[in-house]
């Protein structure tokens, strides 16, 4: 399949505002129940973001990524954090010194980097490239055995260095285990009682991407804040975190594959660094006051839970209920998706998912039909209202990042036309966001109505698009037993024709489609390679295709002109989305085509050039 694939030139960084002094640790005190034997020190941070070079490319989302890195770590795990900003070899290695002079044996000291990094392959040396620094001459940049001289002289038991930056994995030996939630009491004590100097990084010894995990995150930032606030236990280990959930939040949705190990030659004694959050960020589970309305719209994980624990909206039916009968559950017919679970009720189906590698498990509501109004838009603007009346809205995450309110509105490859609502929404009293939709279809004079929640507006295994998510496979299941079904290929084609384009900075995909039945195909991707000291290789690596496409419904089948006995099944829609109520629209493609690297199926959104 085409895929837009993301590389970025020698990389990366990342800062936060508002600087403490080292000295002022915040020392936590756990409860008696969890203390480990070994007393645990106060948390300190450098948090170090560059974005602004004066000699290299500029980067755009290194010091969001460094502002919430550091205003998590403040929040929720009460470290003391320093940030620098745009900072230069010096102003980083007189940091690091100051804090050689200042922690104490029992404190713990975590160093965030995110700017560009190189990897000089004919002396096997990694740097970090502070903002002074130039490509052609090394006298201000920052090597892997700088840091590593600089953490051996910190007296603090544990160290923590979390790089996004490429060729950082370089600084490091091995991968530490995965553990088990039931060793992980034991583990912890285990862990804090030895000495320990760890290295996360974004990426082994290759480029890694400046943006797209979304909200003006890199990916591997993104995954990081998602992990520190999603993690069950109140402590945990580093290397737990980063087996169960950074990893695969990043390597799920890029090309890159970050590392965790002790650092080589830092006088690591096989101990690891022990995250303990003093501030509970998690939403406590609202309970029914009926066991006969058990409307799930989303929540935590809770595998052991019944469905009635989790988070629940009473009927959307409001003044209609008497008007919508259950029996229009029949109506629905749609394929499950794989390994969930349906419960049906007096007055709706709840569809139920296993628990995904996010860390979340959807839950998705089928509610009874009920009368149509004159506006489509008006009704599920109304429905929204109703399913959610006992919910705040909200428009940012819990760590500040924009909460999209969105509307869209398209016509399925059958002909009902539809609109989706999404806002941010959290049971009152609650800081934890989620994304609220509401899906309406208009059958006739019914309406058809679907409701959920995503527990990130991009990274969500239920209705994101970072990662690989059920929604648009159960959409294009998703059918009415009385609607006929019309021919909507003339339409789609019409829809479909024109040039689309997916691009982020350094990789693009396009499309080109033909209201004849003729498609060309594009990708690109740029990859830049240090031969020398003082020449950077540049590479484009493209793909070009033509071939002939048929629609069924939302079905494309793509043949190619070089492989005429291979042709591609996908599937295909086209919305407008809104972002300001209605009063602009911007159209978009979704092409689902399976990926021949894992088998899976995988949504791109295109936009009409």
């Amino acid at each position: 399949m085409l895929s837009a694939q993301t590389t970025a030139p020698p990389q990366r960084a990342r800062a936060a505002d508002g600087i403490k002094g080292p000295q002022r640790g915040v020392t936590v005190d756990p409860t008696p129940a969890s203390t480990p034997a070994t007393p645990r020190g106060s948390y300190y941070a450098l948090v170090i973001g560059n974005n602004n070079y004066k000699f290299v490319n500029h980067l755009q989302t290194a010091v969001s990524d460094a502002q919430a890195v550091a205003k998590m770590l403040r929040e929720s795990y009460g470290f003391d954090a320093k940030v620098l900003q745009d900072a230069t070899r010096e102003q980083v290695i007189t940091a690091l010194s100051g804090y050689r002079h200042t922690l104490l044996p029992t404190s713990n000291l975590l160093i965030y980097y995110a700017g560009h990094g190189y990897h000089d392959r004919e002396v096997d040396e990694a740097y970090w490239i502070p903002v002074d620094a130039t490509l052609d001459n090394p006298a201000n940049w920052i090597s892997a055995n700088d840091i590593t001289k600089a953490i051996r002289a910190i007296q603090s038991k544990h160290i923590l260095i979390i790089s996004d930056s490429c060729y950082s994995g370089a600084l490091m030996r091995d991968i530490s285990p995965t553990i088990k939630p039931e060793e992980n009491s034991a583990y912890v004590a285990k862990m804090l009682a030895s000495k320990s100097r760890h290295l996360m990084s974004s990426g082994g010894d290759e480029p890694v991407a400046d943006g797209g995990g979304g909200a003006g995150h890199s990916i591997f930032a993104n995954a990081l804040l998602e992990s520190l606030s999603t993690m069950e236990e109140k402590e945990f280990s580093a290397g737990d975190l980063f087996q169960r959930y950074v990893k695969r939040g990043v390597a799920g949705r890029s090309s890159q594959l970050p590392d965790y190990g002790p650092i080589r030659n830092s006088g690591d004694e096989h101990g690891d660094f022990v995250f303990y959050r003093f501030k509970d960020s998690k939403a406590p589970a609202a309970t029914t006051k009926s066991d006969q309305l058990p409307h799930i719209i989303g929540g935590d994980p809770q595998p052991d839970a019944a469905p009635e624990t989790s988070y629940l909206a009473p009927s959307p039916a409001g003044s209609e209920a008497t008007a919508s009968s259950p029996a229009t559950l029949g109506e629905y017919i749609y394929a499950m998706p794989s390994r969930w679970t349906a419960q049906t009720y007096s007055d709706g189906i709840v569809l139920l998912s296993p628990v995904y590698g996010t860390n979340e498990r959807c839950v998705v509501t089928l509610w009874p039909t009920r009368s149509a109004g004159a506006s489509l838009l008006a009704d599920a603007d109304s429905i929204f209202q109703d399913v959610y009346k006992t919910y705040e809205l909200r428009n940012q995450t819990v760590r500040g990042t924009p909460m999209p309110h969105s509307i869209v509105r398209g016509t399925s490859g059958q002909g009902w036309d539809y609109v989706v609502i999404r806002r941010g929404v959290a049971p009152r009293g609650s800081p934890e966001s989620r994304l609220g939709f509401v899906f309406v279809a208009k059958l006739n004079n019914r309406l058809a109505v679907i409701s959920g929640v995503s527990r990130d507006p991009l990274v969500s295994s239920c209705m994101g698009e970072l990662v690989y998510n059920a929604w648009p496979r159960f959409f294009y299941s998703l059918s009415f037993k009385n609607w006929p079904p019309t021919d909507q290929g003339s339409a789609m084609q019409q829809k479909v024709a024109g040039v689309w384009t997916a691009a982020t900075a350094t990789a693009a995909d396009q499309m080109a489609f033909a209201a004849n039945g003729r498609y060309g195909g594009a990708a690109a991707a740029q990859q830049y390679n240090r031969i020398n000291s003082t020449e950077v290789l540049r590479t484009t690596q493209a793909y070009f295709g033509n071939g002939a496409y048929t629609l069924r419904g939302n079905t494309i089948t793509l043949t190619p002109d070089d492989r005429k006995n291979q042709p591609e099944t996908g599937f295909i829609r086209v919305e407008e989305e809104s972002k300001d109520e209605g009063r602009s629209w911007v159209e978009s493609l979704y092409l689902l085509r399976i990926s021949a690297i894992d088998g899976k199926d995988y949504e791109v959104r295109y936009f009409k050039k």
